[in-house]
């Protein structure tokens, strides 16, 4: 079926999730291709499809799919002309060309992991498999196995693609002279090694990420041959705190204080033949495996202006979104701003780069998935601006449950709105509204604030009309914190103002009579573990 007009966004009939008859899933499993891969990076990208996919996806067409329990995936419309993403069918590794090993391994990893929702697993793995962009809202880390397998996947198809090519360059140089159109025809590298950046918080989310490719790899296999493997475990591993008297503590907070949470770091992986290399410089690397603060370091940073280095992604992968949104969502923008920009030295064959990096095209032929917990504007407008696949894109809708009924104690709330001309300003309008709202702020109340930067412009403000208070933030050191708690407490003053970000990381009890929440939260289990 050819697509819609992409001048103006449209939206097709939704399609709720029934089982279709055997002879239609037989059918679409029968127009599958045998390999992924080769329709992914070959597809033939013309002028018009060119247009369409350099424009925000938001302008695209859009189809509605629905899942019985886990809510509703829209497609947004690549430039191809078959219809791709069904969630209500059922793939299987073999049907997009996997080898029959990576698909045991695979298999074996799966099945020994609880997945909570299947439909929802079964969804995620036809979009990625499909190299179809997607944000997905999933609080299961199974998700992983399926990205993992898919990057060996296409790591295994990419490496035997180039030598295939260079053996007939060679069998043909032995002959005599290569003809040029050969040598057009083999184009098959970047300008840069890596082909997968695989973004993570922590440490230990790295650590989990290599534990999986290793098992992808190798699956049962006692024999494997991992290079650095215990000055990995080394970095990687530890630093885990003793929660046994923290019995108080919500259990998502438990599991982000276990395990390493060092913010700070990077690592090459290199993938040869049946070797697993980590700690590869990157020039010699197939993934970068970093944090969001890691990666802009040698970036824009201190430690170099290594940009180069993104110019040849064929996969971004951001995983546990919501985490970095605590963290410094800035650093995903910088980040994104390097990615596949043109290299301002190059050190490889430039007859081997294939035309479409040459041409600025390589964002159609990148593949970006990004995970998170819960919904938020900043996903959806990084996916919109960002996912550029021509495969397209697919955004999850999740079914969305209330807060308030999970609050234990009654408390009466008041909100306020306030118009906001352009999005763009709305920081600048709230403020506004704040200091024509509020007087001082009564004694024993906590103003919480979400955004460090409104949290900077709020305590000026404070301060300029001689308001008595402390503040509680992700930059202050601990003495100062405690001197702060300890004042507000003892009443010599009158109001505490919090940001989020540091309520998240330290999840300190407050103590106070009345809350000010200055602006939507970031974690939507916040406003519960205020208020309770």
């Amino acid at each position: 079926m050819a697509p819609k007009s992409a001048k103006k966004r449209k939206v097709e009939g939704e399609q709720e999730a029934s089982t279709s008859s055997e002879d239609v899933k037989k059918s679409r499993e029968t127009r599958e291709t045998t390999n992924g891969f080769e329709t992914f990076i070959n597809f033939p990208l013309d002028e018009p499809a060119k247009a369409l996919l350099s424009q925000s996806a938001s302008n695209r067409t859009i189809k509605r799919h629905a899942i019985q329990g886990y809510g509703k995936f829209l497609e947004y419309k690549g430039a191809g002309q078959d219809e791709l993403f069904d969630p209500n069918v059922k793939l299987t590794p073999e049907s997009f060309g996997w080898s029959e090993k990576l698909a045991t391994n695979f298999g074996n990893l799966i099945e020994s992991e609880v997945y909570p929702n299947e439909p929802e697993r079964d969804a995620v793995f036809q979009a990625i498999c499909k190299y179809m962009d997607l944000y997905a809202v999933t609080s299961s880390k199974e998700y992983r196995s399926i990205y993992t397998a898919h990057l060996m996947n296409h790591l295994i198809h990419y490496k035997n693609r180039i030598v295939k090519n260079k053996q007939k360059l060679e069998a043909a140089k032995t002959q005599g002279e290569i003809p040029e159109d050969l040598v057009e025809s083999l184009r098959d590298q970047g300008f840069v090694r890596p082909i997968a950046l695989v973004l993570c918080p922590f440490k230990k989310d790295a650590y989990d990420f290599v534990q999986r490719l290793k098992k992808i790899i190798y699956g049962d296999d006692s024999k494997t041959e991992v290079w650095n493997s215990h000055r990995f475990e080394a970095e990687f591993t530890g630093g885990a705190k003793d929660l046994t008297d923290k019995v108080d503590l919500p259990e998502d907070h438990k599991e982000l204080l276990e395990g390493n949470n060092d913010d700070c770091f990077r690592l090459g992986i290199a993938i040869s033949k049946k070797t697993l290399k980590l700690f590869e410089p990157f020039h010699l690397s197939d993934i970068l495996l970093c944090s969001p603060l890691g990666l802009r370091m040698i970036l824009n940073g201190d430690e170099g202006r290594e940009n180069h280095l993104l110019s040849s992604l064929q996969m971004v992968i951001i995983d546990r979104a919501d985490i970095m949104l605590q963290q410094n969502w800035e650093h995903i923008t910088l980040i994104f701003d390097s990615i596949h920009s043109q290299p301002t030295k190059i050190d490889t064959d430039i007859s081997r780069v294939r035309n479409l990096y040459l041409e600025g095209n390589a964002p159609h032929f990148s593949q970006l998935l990004l995970f998170s917990k819960h919904q938020n504007e900043l996903f959806w407008a990084l996916m919109l601006e960002k996912a550029k696949s021509h495969k397209g894109l697919v955004m999850h809708q999740p079914i969305l449950k209330g807060n308030l009924s999970m609050i234990d104690v009654p408390c009466c709330q008041e909100l306020h709105r306030f118009s906001v001309p352009k999005g763009s300003t709305q920081s600048d309008e709230r403020l506004n509204y704040f200091r024509t709202l509020t007087g001082i702020l009564p004694e024993g109340s906590c103003l919480f604030i979400s955004s460090y930067f409104d949290f900077v412009r709020v305590r000026n403000f404070l301060k300029s009309r001689n308001d008595s208070f402390v503040s509680c933030h992700e930059y202050a050191p601990e003495n100062k914190v405690l001197r702060a708690r300890d004042m507000f407490f003892h009443g010599r003053k009158n109001a505490l103002v919090v940001t989020e970000r540091f309520h998240f990381f330290n999840r300190r009890i407050l103590r106070v009579y009345i809350f000010f929440y200055f602006d939507f939260f970031l974690e939507n289990l916040t406003f519960r573990e205020l208020n309770n």
